[in-house]
C-alpha cells in the first residue's frame, strides 16, 4: 500500500499519460468509512488485482484502475460494496480516464467530489457507489 498524495501524483500523472499516449482506459475508485473509522485501504488492498494501486489518503482511500473502463470500475466498485455489507460499510466512487478528466487534478477532483456526495447521502453499500455528477 502506498501512502499520501506525492506517490498518487506521480502515478496518476505517469498512468494518464500512458493512457492518452497508448489509448487505453485508466480509473479511479476512492472509498471512505461510513463510520469515519478510516479510509477502507487495508480491506481494499486485499481486494484489489496486482495491477491495481491503493493509496491511503488518510481519511479516504484511492485504487488506480490501470486499463480499467468505467464499467469495470463500477463493476469493482460493487464487488467491494458487496463484501462490506457487515461491520465495515464503506462508501464508494468511480470516474474513468478520458471521460471524466484529462488532467489528473481534474480526474481526481470528479472523483472525490462523487465521494464526498455519497458520504453526504449517507447510504453505503450497493446504493453507495456513485458514477455520475449529483443532481444540482
Amino acid at each position: 500500500m502506498n501512502h499520501g498524495a506525492p506517490a498518487f501524483q506521480w502515478l496518476l500523472e505517469y498512468e494518464l499519460h500512458a493512457a492518452s499516449r497508448y489509448r487505453r482506459f485508466v480509473s479511479l475508485l476512492m472509498a471512505t468509512s461510513a463510520n469515519g473509522s478510516g479510509s477502507g485501504a487495508e480491506f481494499l488492498q486485499n481486494e484489489v488485482r496486482a495491477s491495481d494501486k491503493v493509496f491511503d489518503m488518510g481519511a479516504y482511500s484511492t485504487v488506480v484502475m490501470t486499463e480499467t473502463d468505467l464499467f469495470g470500475a463500477r463493476s469493482a466498485a460493487k464487488r467491494f460494496a458487496d463484501l462490506t455489507n457487515g461491520d465495515r460499510r464503506l462508501y464508494f466512487a468511480v470516474g474513468s480516464f478520458p471521460g471524466d478528466g484529462r488532467e489528473p487534478t481534474e480526474f481526481a477532483s470528479t472523483v472525490h467530489r462523487r465521494l464526498q456526495a455519497v458520504a453526504e447521502d449517507g447510504c453505503p453499500g450497493e446504493g453507495s457507489v456513485r458514477d455520475m455528477n449529483p443532481p444540482a
